[in-house]
């Protein structure tokens, strides 16, 4: 039986983006992987879910669950409210992180309906390189809306069950 880290982006007291409405990214965060944990759960994938106490040592939470794979949960959020879309991040020199992240990434366009802003290889100076670089296993960050625009967060809460369905979705393909 194959395990599925699901990593909870941010925490109560580093909440992250905050949407229009007040909502912020670790809310949205804890509901799609608790979402997800069910769908993994339910399609017999085991879910180990991390939530970080420090960024530093998040890598080492992540290992230590042995996990087959890692799905980083997140939203995305940018000044301007008009920034829309769909986008999966990976270590660029792991060919089995950008396998998971191109099928994670379809599947959440296929349900989501957003622009696809695409799967983007990290780089040592881009956010999130350090994480997915320290992680045994293929590891992505997803950013599957902007927080800070209300149609796609509204478009997302509406779609939240069918979200993490998808992206168990992906995991199970991924792993099969």
């Amino acid at each position: 039986m194959y395990k599925v880290c699901i990593d909870v982006g941010h925490t109560p007291s580093t909440p992250g983006a905050i949407s229009q409405d007040g909502a912020t990214e670790y809310e949205q965060n804890m509901l799609l992987a608790n979402l997800l944990a069910q769908e993994l759960h339910a399609i017999e994938l085991i879910p180990a879910v991390v939530y970080r106490d420090t960024y530093t040592n998040l890598p080492n939470l992540i290992n230590a669950t042995n996990a087959d794979i890692c799905i980083s949960v997140h939203a995305n959020a940018a000044s301007k409210p008009v920034a829309t879309g769909t986008e999966t991040l990976y270590y660029e020199h792991s060919e089995r992180s950008e396998s998971l992240a191109t099928i994670v990434q379809q599947e959440m366009l296929d349900c989501l309906g957003l622009r696809d802003r695409g799967v983007k290889g990290l780089r040592i100076d881009d956010r999130g390189y350090s994480l997915v670089k320290k992680t045994k296993m293929p590891h992505v960050i997803i950013e599957p809306y902007f927080l800070s625009n209300r149609r796609d967060t509204a478009i997302a809460t509406e779609k939240m069950e069918e979200l993490a369905e998808s992206i168990a979705s992906a995991c199970a393909s991924y792993l099969s």
